[in-house]
């Protein structure tokens, strides 16, 4: 189970433009240990869908995707260039 009631919480009342993704595998939302810098279930499942953020998704773990992006090759369905969108719902105030 995820406790989503905190993030729900606040991106009803204060929605963020931005929000920082780990580089960790969450079981509950990956049966396979892809991070969720790199995971489909993840950032538009749970962060788009779910929860309904259309603001700006990124990692300070560049790297690290990258390095995962290797060794997932085969298992994912886009590269990591194609998921990381930058400037996508970025508005200014």
């Amino acid at each position: 189970m995820i406790e989503l009631f905190p993030y729900k919480e606040t991106l009803r009342r204060a929605p963020p433009y931005a929000v920082m993704i780990s580089h960790l595998w969450i079981k509950a939302v990956d049966s396979d240990t892809i991070p969720a810098t790199l995971s489909p279930n993840a950032i538009n499942g749970l962060l788009r869908q779910r929860l309904g953020f259309d603001g700006v998704i990124y990692t300070d773990a560049i790297a690290d995707a990258l390095y995962a992006k290797q060794r997932f090759s085969g298992k994912l369905p886009v590269t990591v260039g194609e998921r990381m969108e930058f400037g996508k719902g970025m508005r200014s105030r």
